[in-house]
């Protein structure tokens, strides 16, 4: 009911019917932070929302899964709150939430576009299996920060890996 809801766009409707479940286990969550982030992207409350949310669902006891994970990175990045972001980056890691490819690209642009290359750069670094999405994400932080030089040796990395 909370993702037709969503999907309907009645995101109000979606989070009335969330607040009424007695029992929310991490499907229902990840489908409303969802709802928050997608809603954030019109109003920083929304976003703001998502970070509240999640930190409710830590109360309840459950624990994220990647998808929520990056959905949490997204609404983190479109904030620009760089020290939540590191924040929950090490949560990640305490909670030994594996960074792929799929957690590390969100990581990477959430670090870019909250000011940090260097912090891209390293979970950029640090990612074993990159796909392309790793690679676009480092090179847009690189050039939006004026590193066009790096962008260029990234992109030739990229043709170089992702052409074998």
């Amino acid at each position: 009911m909370i993702k037709g809801y969503v999907g309907l766009g009645r995101h109000r409707d979606a989070l009335l019917v969330f607040d009424h479940m007695p029992d929310k286990d991490v499907v229902a969550w990840n489908v409303m932070l969802h709802s928050y982030a997608r809603l954030g992207m019109m109003r920083l409350t929304e976003q703001l929302e998502s970070i509240v949310a999640f930190h409710r669902m830590q109360l309840y006891g459950l624990k994220p899964d990647k998808v929520m994970v990056v959905t949490m990175l997204s609404a983190i990045a479109d904030l620009g709150m760089l020290d939540l972001g590191k924040w929950f980056h090490e949560y990640v890691k305490k909670n030994q939430i594996a960074i792929d490819a799929y957690v590390g690209n969100a990581l990477i642009d959430m670090y870019a576009k909250c000011g940090s290359i260097q912090d891209a750069r390293l979970v950029f670094d640090g990612i074993i299996q990159k796909n392309i999405s790793c690679y676009n994400s480092m090179i847009f932080g690189l050039a939006a920060h004026g590193l066009g030089e790096e962008a260029l040796d990234i992109f030739t990395e990229a043709e170089r890996t992702m052409n074998r």
